[in-house]
């Protein structure tokens, strides 16, 4: 059976967690509110008690408020990282790199298990500047700044911690950076 299940605490009294079996197409969803829970079994369809319609929406609208708040993040985000780079403060893009994939894990839920354990791995190791993952999610790649020297180290610890926590095998890149695409 494969299932996901996502706890997310929404303020600070207040935990939605939901899992989804596959297999069945069922969906759990439990709403912890001051010490009451609330759980809703449902299978997606048209028509469906005014109890868990309410719930449905409750819980639906709060998967929107994360997917919103990671967006509205991001163009954030985004923005102090260009004013932290044209400062030549390269330890504060960094943190937004590393924040930028803690919300795409977190409020978009995009990035896996693989993903969030290279950036996780890479985010201990000395000499890493930021590490976040990189294109549409559910698999794929991370990108990570990491001081020249200490790249050997980075691919030795990461590639290790990402093997004994996946099982997996990652593959690394080293690349400079460049004056980009301009006339010749």
């Amino acid at each position: 059976m494969v299932t996901l299940t996502i706890d997310r605490s929404i303020f600070s009294d207040e935990v939605i967690s939901k899992t989804v079996y596959w297999e069945t197409n069922q969906y759990i969803i439990s709403r912890q509110l001051n010490g009451t829970t609330e759980m809703l079994t449902f299978e997606p369809k048209p028509q469906c008690t005014e109890n868990e319609a309410a719930l449905k929406e409750r819980f639906l609208t709060r998967l929107n408020d994360f997917k919103v708040q990671q967006v509205v993040g991001e163009v954030n985000r985004t923005r102090r990282a260009v004013e932290a780079l044209q400062a030549g403060d390269i330890d504060l893009f960094g943190q937004l790199m590393n924040q930028s994939h803690i919300s795409l894990r977190d409020d978009y839920e995009v990035t896996g298990p693989e993903l969030d354990a290279l950036a996780e791995a890479a985010w201990q190791v000395d000499g890493v500047i930021g590490s976040r993952m990189t294109g549409g999610g559910f698999g794929g790649c991370t990108v990570s700044l990491v001081r020249e020297e200490a790249i050997p180290t980075f691919i030795d610890s990461v590639g290790k911690a990402y093997t004994a926590r996946t099982g997996l095998t990652a593959d690394f890149y080293i690349a400079e950076i460049a004056d980009g695409a301009h006339r010749l």
